[in-house]
């Protein structure tokens, strides 16, 4: 992909390799889907990655939480902008090169998410953890990216939470009727508008969250601009988003971040066991 760089901020290594963001990347194999908690929260904080996906011709599927009924800056529209952002939804990835079927829906009301996640809800439905287990499985997502959980918005929050852990089981053998279980292989985050948390950033120089970047061309970035125009319901509650976009912009293009997260860490007992031993050896630990 000419004009494109991969990046780890941390190690400061930049090349045009996509393993450098996604380890051991294979495009015969490898698939990306991204959680979006509102239908625009995707093209604002993982457009490049969208674009990516497609420049290098792998399967790339947007799965949106909520309906966006919250989303109608005039009173006219509060019974109609469900449908409308739908509409919208559509007009705006077919822009970046998605079709219907690569966008999935779970047409949860604004501000509910988190009401919406658990196995069973009231009434004996299903929550939406059983829809995504078996969504990333039926599409067979490898590389899933996940909205910023820290301080941007309570559905956000939610539906980091959400994609975490359903992240973690889609590989377990574990209700093998909702689809056939296959593994995430990395899981990256992806801000809409807020920093990164920076509980996941330990060790890392404090001004960089964000342990890995993608740079594109200019036009790439036209394009996401373009799918974001799409969502013509809402210029006024995302213009500053869209003006915040200049931000972005590098030596060599445009950037967009990530921060790499692992769902399920193993404890290593080593370090615990070296405290254990000197303790017991009746050695001071020096902390």
């Amino acid at each position: 992909m000419n004009g494109v760089w991969f990046l780890d901020l941390w190690q400061a290594k930049c090349n045009q390799d996509p393993a450098t963001v996604f380890p051991d990347w294979n495009p015969r194999e490898d698939r990306i889907g991204i959680l979006s908690p509102h239908d625009d929260d995707a093209l604002l904080g993982a457009g490049y990655a969208i674009l990516a996906g497609r420049e290098m011709g792998v399967t790339v599927c947007v799965m949106i939480v909520c309906n966006g009924c919250a989303g109608y800056s005039t009173a006219e529209q509060k019974f109609s902008i469900v449908e409308i952002r739908h509409r919208e939804t559509l007009e705006a990835y077919s822009r970046l090169g998605l079709a219907p079927e690569d966008i999935h829906r779970f047409d949860v009301p604004d501000f509910s998410a988190a009401a919406r996640i658990p196995w069973e809800l009231p009434g004996n439905e299903e929550g939406i953890i059983a829809d995504l287990i078996a969504e990333l499985r039926r599409r067979r997502v490898t590389r899933f990216f996940i909205p910023n959980g820290y301080r941007e918005h309570l559905d956000h929050e939610a539906v980091y939470d959400l994609g975490r852990y359903a992240s973690s089981q889609t590989g377990d053998a574990i209700l093998v009727d909702y689809a056939e279980p296959f593994a995430v292989r990395s899981v990256h985050v992806y801000s809409v508008w807020g920093d990164f948390p920076p509980a996941l950033a330990e060790g890392a120089p404090p001004e960089l969250r964000a342990n890995k970047a993608v740079v594109v061309p200019q036009g790439w970035e036209e394009k996401v601009r373009d799918g974001i125009r799409a969502f013509r319901s809402q210029g006024a509650i995302i213009e500053n988003l869209a003006k915040a976009r200049e931000g972005r912009g590098c030596s060599e293009g445009f950037l967009e971040l990530y921060q790499d997260l692992d769902p399920r860490p193993n404890l290593d007992y080593g370090p615990y066991v070296s405290a254990v031993n000197r303790i017991l050896r009746g050695q001071v630990l020096k902390i």
